[in-house]
């Protein structure tokens, strides 16, 4: 600590023990190490584990946590990701015969998309969408 011949102002004192309390509490039941090659320098971060459609962002300060982000607009990452094994979000490119929607195909392939029945598409798979063949009877034809 310092010492100083002034007295501490209360919100300088406060403002000083609540930094205090955050680095204290930054306490990490598992640690993740990673060393960057280039540079050889080894960090220290707080484990997590992020829920479907979070990507981990590493720490870049020793013995702070690693944190749980939403994946960027248009990307998505479909399982669970933690701090040992980081997967990326990813974009999906919708086949041309569907359409892109919010959630998940609950057949087929999993992919953000479904076939697109405006431009007379059909199927549960938006893997697999069949053009409808539509039977038109001429009328005065036997």
């Amino acid at each position: 600590m310092f010492i100083t011949s002034k007295p501490l102002n209360g919100m300088k004192f406060i403002a000083g023990l609540f930094l205090v309390f955050i680095c204290m509490s930054e306490s990490c039941d598992r640690v993740v190490e990673r060393t960057d090659f280039l540079t050889e320098k080894t960090t220290s971060c707080c484990f997590v584990e992020c829920q479907p459609n979070f990507y981990v962002r590493r720490c870049e300060v020793n013995n702070t946590a690693d944190r749980c982000e939403p994946c960027p607009p248009g990307s998505l990452l479909l399982d669970p990701t933690n701090s040992y094994f980081p997967f990326p979000c990813r974009r999906y490119d919708c086949p041309p015969e569907t359409r892109r929607v919010n959630s998940l195909s609950k057949t087929g392939c999993r992919i953000p998309c479904e076939c697109d029945e405006s431009r007379g598409y059909s199927g549960a798979d938006p893997c697999l969408c069949r053009r409808r063949v539509l039977n038109r009877k001429k009328e005065g034809m036997v």
